[in-house]
């Protein structure tokens, strides 16, 4: 008795081929992957900035203060997270100071000059202090008021 054993197999071409397209395609996708991870932080960092804007607003609602106040101001009003304390203060405004999404902390912008103007500012990817918009950089900043 003779048994005939057809086998069906891959050759080695087709392997390497189907590995490369894999590969290709992977390829392609890893920058959309990173550039909607960036989109994800920095989306982050203003919906953060946007929950400091709005602390700050109750915080004035309540104590009539108009002038720029640090972060840490939103979660304590007595040393050593501030010099002096806020007359009126009712917080805390927020429940924790988070850091942003590259690991630093959210921080003050004052621009001098007439009008004063400031806000809350994120350093972005490289972390690195450059300024708020319109200035270069990827710093990220919400404009809080003038004083």
């Amino acid at each position: 008795m003779i048994c005939k054993f057809k086998h069906s197999a891959f050759t080695l071409i087709e392997l390497i081929l189907v590995v490369a397209i894999i590969a290709l395609l992977a390829g392609s996708m890893v920058p959309m992957i990173l550039s909607a991870r960036h989109e994800a932080r920095t989306a982050k960092a203003l919906n953060d900035l946007d929950t400091l804007k709005t602390a700050y607003l109750k915080l004035r609602a309540d104590t009539g203060y108009t002038m720029p106040v640090a972060p840490e101001s939103l979660i304590s009003n007595s040393p050593p997270l501030i010099i002096t304390p806020i007359p009126g203060w009712d917080g805390p405004y927020v429940d924790e100071l988070k850091k942003d999404p590259w690991g630093t902390d959210y921080d003050i912008w004052i621009a001098m000059g007439f009008p004063n103007r400031w806000g809350y500012i994120c350093y972005g990817p490289n972390t690195i202090p450059e300024g708020p918009a319109p200035m270069p950089g990827d710093d990220i900043s919400i404009f809080i008021g003038n004083f």
